[in-house]
């Protein structure tokens, strides 16, 4: 990234993270509680690969497309035995991206928030195991009042708490509906290409900034 449009980066008021796959590597923590839960229930474990494929829309999403033709009769059934598998290993192995604590003390003096698609439920705690909760002004996941990314009730909710207007923000994630999300309220959007998704998936949507690291932040 050029320096000139690395200092642009910097110039804002708010940033705004994704979690999985964005500031934090949770692979493996995610495919083991769907894999706990498929046999729970008879079907035969998918590799970490197809599983984390699957993942950014949020978890109902996810189980629908590991259970394909069997969505409508076991994704209850799915969802209870993840439940009780995740909330008790979520950050058995997950661990923050190089860099990332770096970053945000970088950011310093800016107002940070996290606005993940994870439920609600899970991304506070994820973010307190982490070691990285004192650096947000406002974490926040999926739930009844809460819509999935990229609809943007949750990302307006969240500015709305920060006081800081739309176009001084910066939204960033590694997923498609990031991206949307960030365009969808009129922020600026960066997008992640470390994380779960394709790199191509992401610039096909035109974003401000591209990142295949934290770096950016620390020239």
């Amino acid at each position: 990234m050029g320096s000139a449009l690395y200092m642009v980066m910097k110039n804002f008021d708010a940033y705004i993270f994704d979690l999985d796959g964005t500031l934090a590597n949770t692979r493996t923590d995610l495919a083991e509680g769907v894999n706990y839960a498929l046999v729970q229930c008879g079907f035969a474990p998918l590799s970490r690969e197809e599983v984390i494929s699957y993942v950014g829309d949020g978890l109902s999403r996810l189980l629908e497309r590991v259970l394909k033709e069997n969505a409508a009769e076991w994704t209850e059934r799915i969802r209870f035995h993840f439940d009780v598998h995740y909330r008790e290993h979520l950050a058995d192995h997950s661990e923050l991206y190089p860099q990332t604590v770096a970053m945000l003390e970088a950011l310093n003096g800016k107002k940070l928030a996290v606005l993940s698609n994870k439920p609600h439920q899970y991304t506070v705690p994820l973010v307190e195991k982490l070691g990285i909760a004192p650096y947000f002004e406002v974490i926040l996941g999926a739930g009844d009042a809460v819509p999935h990314k990229p609809d943007p009730a949750g990302l307006l909710q969240i500015l709305e708490k920060l006081a800081v207007p739309p176009h001084r923000a910066l939204m960033m994630g590694d997923s498609p509906n990031d991206v949307l999300v960030g365009q969808a309220v009129g922020a600026a959007t960066g997008a992640i290409t470390f994380g779960f998704r394709a790199a191509a998936e992401l610039t096909a949507l035109h974003p401000d900034f591209v990142l295949d690291s934290w770096d950016s932040f620390l020239e």
